[in-house]
């Protein structure tokens, strides 16, 4: 390759050979082409071929490949080229990129740029101070400032800015991450970063200023300039040891160091991009990045803030400059709304501390006259957009993060606007509510096409968790009109449903009668999801309480007691109810609907209910009861008729207890086949037990209750042959009810007949049987939920119990190995048992355990060497070796945690049993090396060997 001509020449027909179609050229040649171009990779010293190939007229492939041959050879020979030699080839690199800008490939540029790039960063290892970098960037800059080769110098910019970042956009050229932050820092110290952003912001203000919009390439470089600077991962604001981890994280806060003060606390850069905001905000995609830049400088903080005076003042200016341009302008697309809602996300967030201060009264009103008139906008298009099946969720967010600003403002301590907000707040939760219902009530169009399961989402409750909770902590700051509304619109609802239902009992068939419910039942399901998130906080995991604003409101409204609780539930007149308490009114509004829907099943018209509404109802009416009913908590403010009616043990309350219990009964009997109705119905009696003793003994002295337990628990209840997972929820919702100390003969009741029917199957159990089969699947899964919800208190009772069908499950483990459900259910059993009862119980109940465990490591062990010592098929469950390794390390907890306060504690025997069992799984593990590649068992494999090999190192 001596001629570069000829060089040349040869690179071009291997450019040729390797885009030519399979067809059309030998394997052959294709091997020669890719031979050659790895040639020129190899050649020591390549800089003038490389660039005498990038001035020549060839292939933009044969230019890519010598820019990567020339980078490869920069990091190879890094310590024989002297600087000055690499400062003029990187001079010549771009001056070259500046004189062929219109004929040069974009690919070509950009990897031209990523060469000069590289080497700059390689050089700052070695430049002390960064004088070389920063010289360097100052030249582009300067020419950038000046509007010279705006798009070439923006170009470069942001792929310098790449490789020196904690992005992940650098280059793998072989630094350490040690290195490559020493780099970034000496580029952040050196100034070269503040050189960058002041230059990328005045020229973007020079094209602003001079309303040169139709430049719209550069304007948009220009921006995705500021915008990297503005998101650039500060090392100052970091912890060294986290960096790797913090900056790959997306929307990283903008904490830059007190030298960027006099370009970033300029007032004129926040009117620069919503100037361009406005110009953009009709649907280009620039706005997009614009809004990006916004939302970094509504992050803004850190050291840049040297007084607490400058941070007042920037988020002074900040907001009423924001307020200020959307008063001009909001006729906004659906990207630009979606953007600055975030703007206003981000600063209400950031700048929560100071809300207190910064808002005067004026500015206030007229935030929160923004805010509204951009929820009225994204929450009209999302209801239209819905509507006509098209994706909704930008417009959604955008309407969820405005909620989340409203409640930044009236949050305490950090705001407490509610009073100067009153009227905003109403008029956001009446949008709220008019696009979510439909026509009359709403703005909505209910598509017509009746179907027997509504159109919308049965998990709106989680999907649209965090905006109806923002809505339910806004509307009780308005409860005296969001009641009053909430109320009308549910006896409106209730009104109208009585209506259809008279017209679907007639024998004429009415097609716009179908269609109305339909879109009633739909508004319903919506009115009972915020009534719940209103009257309570729906945070999982803490006690319940009843809400101060609830508590103070029922105290101020207090009504004359003309009504019991269950004539206000069934009251057929919606609107003679006014002096309740409205907080009763809405609860005893979410009972009517029950009443309602027993109705209309009652009367032939099952096929016209909704199963999603009526599990909203269920969730709503179990979450609010859950919060008020038969508290043990005392409140000194309240109303006496609420705390009578529900609250405090009285007649009425226990009336409530029941007519819940009657719910989940009817939804167990007539809404048997809707499995996920039925698990929603006994997980929330079993909340509904496990949150208050004195519920669930009400519960247990229930005649109801007592005969739907012995029917579940002989098998005689229509729910029997339910699937397995509602038959586990079943009991697990009866063991609950039966977890107190007045409950005990409920319980030994339940656990009686549950082992009586168990008994009668192994009595005559046919392995073969299909029918057999699927009725001990069924007992499994009901002892499961039994020891899963047996409370620590009664372990030792649910024991006894438990330790015969264990025993009996091991021997019949061979015979129905085969069948894999029943296999993993019975292996499923015993991993429960020594998760949830092994560290309640006394020594001799732990010593039956350990010598059932060790029976079944035997069994086990006989027929893992079929299963798996062969090669595992991709379709190969293997859920049964997860169970009994989990089994095994449950047995080791002992160790570690005894609530039994026992004396004694024989490690030696859970040992022997848990190296038993490792050895039993060992052969399979090391002829079957494809097990160790799924996650869970490599996992829980490592940790057993990890216990054995602290524990018994001698073995």
């Amino acid at each position: 390759m001596a001629d570069e001509s000829v060089v040349i020449a040869q690179l071009e027909e291997a450019a040729r050979f390797l885009f030519a179609s399979d067809m059309g050229v030998p394997a052959s040649k294709r091997e020669e082409a890719e031979i050659c171009f790895n040639q020129l990779r190899s050649i020591p010293r390549p800089y003038s071929l490389c660039q005498c190939i990038l001035g020549s007229n060839c292939s933009s492939y044969v230019k890519f490949q010598a820019t990567v041959t020339m980078k490869e050879a920069f990091m190879r020979e890094w310590t024989q080229i002297q600087p000055e030699e690499r400062h003029i080839m990187l001079k010549q690199l771009f001056d070259f990129v500046v004189a062929n800008d219109s004929s040069l490939s974009d690919y070509v540029q950009k990897q031209i740029f990523v060469l000069i790039s590289i080497v700059l960063k390689r050089g700052a290892l070695e430049d002390n101070g960064g004088i070389v970098l920063k010289s360097y960037i100052h030249n582009i800059c300067q020419s950038l400032c000046n509007l010279l080769n705006v798009e070439i110098g923006c170009c470069f910019l942001l792929t310098l800015l790449s490789e020196f970042s904690s992005s992940e956009g650098s280059s793998s050229i072989g630094l350490s991450l040690d290195s490559h932050f020493r780099c970034k820092r000496c580029i952040e110290e050196s100034g070269g970063l503040l050189l960058v952003i002041t230059a990328a912001m005045q020229a973007l203000a020079s094209f602003v200023n001079k309303l040169e919009f139709s430049k719209e390439n550069n304007i948009s470089l220009l921006v995705s300039l500021n915008l990297e600077i503005l998101s650039w991962d500060f090392s100052s604001s970091t912890l060294h040891g986290i960096k790797s981890v913090t900056s790959f994280m997306s929307n990283v806060p903008l904490k830059p160091p007190p030298s960027f003060n006099d370009i970033l606390l300029d007032p004129a850069i926040v009117h620069v991009f919503l100037k361009l905001f406005n110009n953009f905000s009709g649907g280009s995609d620039i706005v997009v990045s614009v809004c990006q830049c916004l939302s970094q400088l509504a992050s803004l903080s850190g050291a840049i803030f040297s007084s607490k005076d400058i941070g007042r003042s920037y988020a002074i200016n900040f907001v009423k400059t924001l307020i200020s341009s959307l008063m001009q302008n909001l006729h906004l697309s659906d990207k630009a709304l979606y953007g600055i809602t975030c703007v206003f996300r981000r600063f209400l967030s950031n700048f929560c501390h100071l809300l207190f201060v910064i808002l005067t009264e004026e500015t206030l009103l007229a935030l929160s006259k923004v805010l509204v008139h951009l929820f009225e906008i994204s929450s009209q298009r999302s209801a239209t957009i819905e509507m006509s099946h098209e994706d909704s969720s930008m417009l959604e967010e955008s309407y969820c993060f405005i909620l989340e600003g409203i409640y930044r403002l009236i949050e305490p301590p950090t705001g407490n606007f509610a009073g100067y907000l009153k009227e905003s707040l109403l008029t956001l939760v009446t949008v709220y509510l008019r696009n979510k219902l439909n026509h009359p009530r709403g703005l909505r169009q209910y598509c017509t096409g009746f179907c027997t399961t509504l159109d919308f989402t049965d998990d709106d409750r989680e999907i649209y968790y965090d905006e109806l909770s923002y809505l339910g902590f806004i509307s009780r700051h308005i409860l005296t009109d969001f009641l009053s509304m909430l109320l009308d619109l549910f006896n409106q609802c209730y009104s109208k449903c009585t209506e259809l239902i008279a017209v679907l009992s007639s024998s004429e068939s009415n097609t716009a009668a179908v269609y109305e419910i339909e879109a009633l039942f739909e508004d319903i399901h919506w009115l009972l999801l915020i009534a719940a998130f209103t009257l309570t906080d729906v945070v999982e995991g803490e006690e319940c309480v009843i809400p101060k604003q609830i508590q103070s409101h029922s105290f101020e409204h207090q009504t004359n007691d003309l009504f019991t609780l269950e004539q206000l539930v069934y009251n057929t007149d919606h609107s003679n109810t006014s002096s309740v308490d409205p907080v009763v009114s809405l609860i005893v509004c979410l009972c009517q609907w029950c009443v309602i829907e027993k109705d209309m099943i009652d009367k032939g018209l099952k096929d016209f209910v909704s199963p999603q509404v009526s599990e909203s109802a269920t969730w709503s009416l179990f979450t609010v009861c859950n919060t008020y009913l038969l508290s043990s908590r005392k409140y000194e403010k309240m109303s006496d008729i609420l705390s009578r009616m529900i609250v405090s043990d009285t007649d009425e309350s226990r009336w409530l207890l029941f007519f819940i219990l009657d719910k989940v009964l009817f939804n167990t009997s007539v809404w048997m086949s809707e499995e996920k109705l039925c698990i929603c119905s006994m997980k929330l009696l079993t909340k509904l037990c496990q949150s208050s003793p004195l519920r669930s003994t009400y519960l247990c002295n229930s005649e109801k209750m007592c005969s739907f337990m012995k029917a579940c628990a002989s098998g005689q209840h229509c729910l029997a042959m339910c699937s397995p997972s509602v038959q586990r929820e079943i009991f697990k919702g009866l063991v609950s009810c039966a977890s107190g100390d007045k409950n005990a003969e409920f319980l030994n009741e339940l656990l009686g007949l549950l082992y009586s029917q168990f008994e009668g199957l192994m009595a005559s159990f046919d392995s073969q049987s299909l029918n057999e089969q699927k009725h001990l699947l069924m007992l499994l899964e009901s002892i499961n939920g039994v020891i899963v919800a047996s409370h620590n208190s009664i372990v030792n009772v649910v024991f006894p119990f438990i330790l015969p069908i264990l025993s009996t499950c091991v021997q019949i483990m061979d015979r129905v190995c085969d069948f894999q459900d029943l296999y993993q259910a019975i292996l499923k059993l015993f991993c429960h048992v020594s998760e949830n009862f092994l560290l309640f119980l006394n020594d001799v109940s732990v010593s039956q355990l350990y010598d059932i465990c060790s029976t079944l490591v035997s069994v086990y062990a006989k027929i893992i060497v079929g299963k798996y010592c062969k090669k595992m098929s991709d379709d190969m469950d293997y859920d049964d070796l997860t169970f009994f390794i989990e089994t095994l390390s449950h047995l080791t907890t002992k160790d570690y945690i005894d609530f039994s306060q026992s004396d004694t504690n024989d490690v030696s025997i859970h040992v022997d049993v848990v190296l038993k069992g490792l050895c039993a799984i060992l052969p399979a593990v090391h002829v079957n090396e494809d097990l160790l590649k799924y996650p869970d068992i490599c996992k829980k494999f490592y940790e057993l060997l990890h216990y054995i090999a602290l524990n018994t190192p001698s073995h």
